[in-house]
């Protein structure tokens, strides 16, 4: 048996650790090719059962669209899908409050990150990040937390600048020095 070092972990959760949402879905054929957004989800989202129910590939939306049926969603159902809709949730409150210009929103679609501007430093920034994860040992939904420098790589700051303005070294533990 191996023993693990301490893992640090920044674990923000939302306040109710079962919740449900809205999507809406239509159910693909068989031979249909799947779409961007497909989930495997079970008939009826909101029974619970045990051995768990056969599931079916859905073409998932956010709003409402033409042939799709309107279903209620419990948290667990489908970890990627709870973690997706705290992301839009995330970014549209975002968008709300006007703070865009301090923010870095990926536009890849697997990155469900939010970065936010603490300082700059000609082009080098301090941000703190939040990545939406489901922490299922605890059975919670949040958000992890972490503060990094980004530095492009074409950036013409000296190496030593850098390390001063460094927030973690390589292997991720505290800069302590």
């Amino acid at each position: 048996m191996s023993s693990t070092p301490n893992i640090a972990l920044s674990f923000l959760a939302v306040k109710k650790s079962n919740f449900t949402y809205d999507i809406f879905r239509r159910r693909l054929a068989d031979d249909e090719e799947p779409v961007l957004g497909t989930r495997y989800l079970p008939q009826d989202c909101e029974e619970q059962s045990d051995p768990p129910v056969e599931r079916h590939r859905y073409e998932v939306a956010f709003e409402p669209k033409p042939g799709f049926e309107q279903v209620r969603v419990p948290a667990w159902i489908e970890q990627g899908l709870t973690d997706e809709v705290l992301h839009q949730a995330l970014v549209r409150r975002i968008q709300e409050s006007g703070l865009q210009h301090e923010t870095e929103i990926p536009d890849r679609q697997f990155v469900r990150e939010v970065a936010f501007v603490l300082a700059r430093h000609g082009d080098a920034r301090e941000v703190m990040w939040l990545r939406t994860y489901g922490l299922q040992v605890i059975g919670r939904f949040g958000f992890l937390c972490h503060f990094a420098l980004r530095v492009p790589a074409s950036s013409t700051m000296p190496a030593r600048r850098r390390l001063e303005l460094s927030l973690a070294h390589k292997n991720g533990r505290p800069n302590e020095n």
